[in-house]
């Protein structure tokens, strides 16, 4: 069976073959936001929150309500459970690459 680690290094992997992409894995703990999705990062300067799951499961109330708190404020928020969800969330970003790529280069 393959764990939610597994599934957050795979996705972690990929991040990190994208250009104009930060990303960090968030941490749980005692001092830590509940329901904070595992992956937080930037993507041609759009905001992204991933919580990844292994499949057939799916995220808990909490974590849900605060995915569609993200997605509301504008971020691309969703539960991941391979690759292939990252990529067809992260396509409409994709589309509009050139027009991204060029503001970021007159960022920098």
């Amino acid at each position: 069976m393959v764990r939610e680690n597994a599934v957050v290094k795979s996705i972690k992997n990929y991040l990190d073959t994208l250009n104009y992409c930060y990303y960090h894995k968030t941490h749980s703990g005692r001092y830590s936001m509940k329901g904070k999705p595992d992956i937080t990062g930037c993507l041609y300067g759009i905001r992204f929150e991933i919580e990844c799951k292994v499949e057939g499961k799916e995220a808990r109330p909490l974590q849900k309500a605060v995915i569609r708190k993200w997605g509301k404020a504008g971020a691309v928020a969703f539960v991941a459970h391979n690759v292939d969800d990252v990529k067809l969330m992260f396509q409409p970003i994709f589309e509009n690459k050139i027009m991204l790529t060029r503001i970021m280069k007159q960022r920098l």
